[in-house]
This record gives structure tokens, sequence and C-alpha cells, in this order.
């Protein structure tokens, strides 16, 4: 997720003041409620759960694989709201496990670390997952392996959006 949200800062900002320039992010989640990534650092929500045509991508970063890794019933409504209304769905390292857990990777063509690969294929046939490259846009769907690849995908994103 850092290194994702750094790569639009970096790009957004001509002054180089960590301002949010040509790009803006949301942590989005219940109120008040933390956010624990997979290294133990919490988060809390910059806005609550709202109109995802707010959005102009909306971004599921992934964390440890240990069966709780889905979602709360508002946060699942969000998603599935977004997809039906075509609103693009990026997912970051095992995020794409919860766009895949609630269908929203079927018939998609989807990036997976090649260390989940077997695990995600096996638990989600209907998607076209592949670990040959660092990130895979379909459609309206965006996945990226993790890692570096999450800053690869952000730079994509960026390069769409910023004149040179």
């Amino acid at each position: 997720m850092s290194l994702f949200i750094d790569t639009l800062r970096l790009a957004g900002d001509d002054d180089d003041r960590s301002r949010r320039g040509r790009f803006d992010w949301q942590i989005i989640g219940e109120r008040g409620l933390p956010i624990r990534s997979s290294c133990g650092v919490e988060l809390l929500p910059t806005k609550q759960i709202t109109d995802p045509q707010d959005y102009d991508n909306i971004v599921v970063v992934g964390g440890l694989l240990n069966g709780t890794q889905y979602l709360s019933g508002e946060k699942e409504a969000f998603l599935r709201r977004a997809a039906q209304r075509d609103v693009p769905l990026t997912a970051l390292c095992t995020g794409s496990f919860v766009l895949a857990h609630y269908g929203l990777l079927d018939n998609y063509r989807a990036c997976v670390s090649w260390f989940h690969i077997k695990e995600f294929r096996n638990a989600f046939p209907h998607v076209r997952a592949h670990a040959d490259t660092l990130f895979s846009i379909d459609g309206n769907r965006a996945t990226c392996a993790g890692g570096a690849g999450a800053a690869d995908l952000a730079s994509y994103f960026v390069s769409k959006h910023v004149d040179n």
C-alpha cells in the first residue's frame, strides 16, 4: 500500500512537499475502527464508507491469508455496488483473494503472486489467474502480485493521467 500511495504522491506533487497534487486517496473503513496491516501497523480510516461513485478507482489491499481476510457486510456491499456501477476495482497483493471471494474477478484475467498462484487457482477456478507479470489490467479490474508490483501498477495509472 505504501509503495502504491507514494508513487501517486511523488507523481502528483510538483513542489515535493508531500501534498496531494494531481492525485488524492482515502483509507476507507468503519468509523473509528483501525485497520491492521499484515506487518502490525494500524491505520485509521480517513473516510467512512460512502457511495463508490465518489471514487475513480477503489483499491483493495491484501494481507495475510489466514481465513480472516474477508470484509464486513458493509465493505462487501460497497465493493458490490462499485462493480455494479462500473467503478474500477484494483487489488494489491492478496487483495485479489478478497475480490475473487466475492466473485468480482470471475472471468477476468488476474495477476497473483507466484507464492499464492496454486492456492488461488484452486480456490477460484473462474478467474484467469497468472503469475508471469507484476500486474494485470483487464477491463475495469487491475491486480498486482504485491511488493514492487504495487509501485509499477501505480506508475501505470499515473502514466495514463499525467502529461509528461
